[in-house]
C-alpha cells in the first residue's frame, strides 16, 4: 500500500488565547495515530525549550490521548518507542494538560496541518510570526470559544 501525506499543526497559545509559537508538519504514513504521534515529541520538546510549564496540549487523536495516559498500553503498543519518547517529555518538571478534541472544532490546526501536508518532504517546521491567514483563524477560534 502507498504511504499517503498526513500534515499536522499546533499553535502554542498563552492563557489569552495569543499564539506565542507555531508549527506544521508533514509525515507519509497511512496511520493517522503513528503520524500524530511522531509530531507530538517535537511539539512538546518546543514548548518546553521555550520556556512554557504550564501546558495544555489538545490533541486531535482521541486513542493517542488514551494510549499515552495509560502507562501498560504504551508499553504494549506497536508505536512503543515514540510514544514512551512523548511519555518522557511529560514527565518532566512541568504541567502538560491532554485534551482530546475533534479536528473540527480547531481551525488552526487544520489549517497548518494543510500547510504541513503540502510541503515538498516531510518534516517540521517553526514559525514565530503569523501571517494574516493564521491570525484570522486564531481570532475565529477564540470567538467561538468565548
Amino acid at each position: 500500500m502507498e504511504d499517503r501525506i498526513i500534515g499536522g499543526g499546533s499553535v502554542i497559545r498563552d492563557h489569552r488565547g495569543r499564539c506565542l509559537v507555531g508549527c506544521y508538519s508533514r509525515e507519509n504514513d497511512n496511520n493517522a495515530f503513528k503520524a500524530e504521534a511522531l509530531a507530538s515529541p517535537d511539539v512538546l520538546q518546543l514548548a518546553w525549550d521555550r520556556g512554557f510549564r504550564k501546558v495544555i496540549c489538545d490533541v486531535d487523536c482521541i486513542d493517542l490521548v488514551k494510549v499515552i495516559t495509560d502507562a501498560e498500553a504504551v508499553h504494549r503498543h506497536s508505536e512503543y518507542l515514540v510514544l514512551s519518547s512523548i511519555c518522557q517529555l511529560l514527565a518532566k518538571q512541568w504541567d502538560v494538560k491532554l485534551n482530546s478534541f475533534h479536528r473540527d472544532s480547531n481551525v488552526v490546526a487544520d489549517y497548518l496541518a494543510r500547510r504541513g501536508a503540502n510541503e515538498i518532504f516531510p518534516g517540521f517546521w517553526i514559525f514565530d510570526s503569523l501571517d494574516p491567514d493564521i491570525e484570522y483563524l486564531l481570532l475565529k477560534n477564540l470567538m467561538s470559544i468565548l
